[in-house]
């Protein structure tokens, strides 16, 4: 059975993150903005209509995962999440593969999103698209892109490993600055926008070409969703206000 560690086992981590800070800290990274390299794939698989539909599907799957989160975090607030939870249950062995597994899953999210960095800065200035390399994909690599993405990549792994409230506290300012600038383009959209803009709602044609571009998207929506893993993760450092809070059963 999973149960709570002994008190003062790792009393050298400071306990600096608030709800606040766990909010920030999922909703970053689980909202970001690498999104915005693949909108483009979704609305042409699915609509409009048909992305909303694949990612509330997508959204209640997950819901079912982040509930048994819920469950084993306040059994088990220590460091390292699932490789903890895997250690437990399972032992050595299995939580060594459960460790292996996330290192490869974060690695490659970080590759995205270091990649997403020079596509999102160069919708907004075009001018940074500077010293084509090769194509992939029919896109064009440029060393600026890969530049920019080193140069984010170094300053993030800084702030990580500057300590967890330094972390924190940079993930808050991130997060809701990017809800006030969200918060701002829907209401220019719903007082500006027109809605024939998102026409057709659904890709051309009916039965399986709607529903295959909906499943094709809802597939992918579990990535996407990816980062309230962050807060077991950080369990242990949680002061008071963000302690985890068992449910009794």
């Amino acid at each position: 059975m999973i149960g709570a560690p002994s008190a003062g086992r790792r009393s050298e981590l400071r306990r600096s993150l608030g709800l606040v800070s766990f909010f920030a800290l999922a909703f970053g990274s689980m909202i970001g903005v690498g999104w915005v390299t693949a909108m483009g794939s979704w609305l042409t698989q699915a609509g409009p209509a048909g992305a909303i539909v694949a990612f509330l599907g997508g959204g209640a799957t997950m819901l079912l995962i982040g509930l048994c989160y819920a469950e084993l975090t306040p059994m088990l607030p220590v460091a390292g999440g699932e490789v903890a939870y895997a250690y437990r249950a399972f032992g050595t062995g299995k939580a060594f593969l459960a460790g292996w597994f996330l290192a490869f899953g974060y690695i490659s999210v970080s590759g995205f999103e270091a990649i997403s960095v020079g596509r999102v800065l160069a919708y907004m200035y075009p001018g940074i698209d500077r010293w084509p390399l090769y194509e992939v994909a029919g896109g064009t690599v440029y060393l600026s892109h890969l530049l920019l993405g080193a140069a984010f990549t170094a300053l993030i792994t800084w702030i990580n490993y500057s300590g967890v409230a330094r972390a924190g506290a940079f993930q808050v300012t991130l997060t809701f600055g990017f809800i006030a600038v969200a918060v701002l383009f829907i209401l220019v959209g719903i007082g500006s926008g027109d809605l024939s803009n998102a026409e057709p709602f659904f890709p051309g044609g009916a039965g399986f070409s709607v529903w295959g571009g909906v499943l094709a998207v809802f597939v992918t929506a579990p990535f996407w969703f990816v980062g309230f893993d962050t807060i077991p993760q950080g369990a242990e450092e949680a002061n008071a206000s963000g302690a985890p809070v068992s449910s009794g059963r």
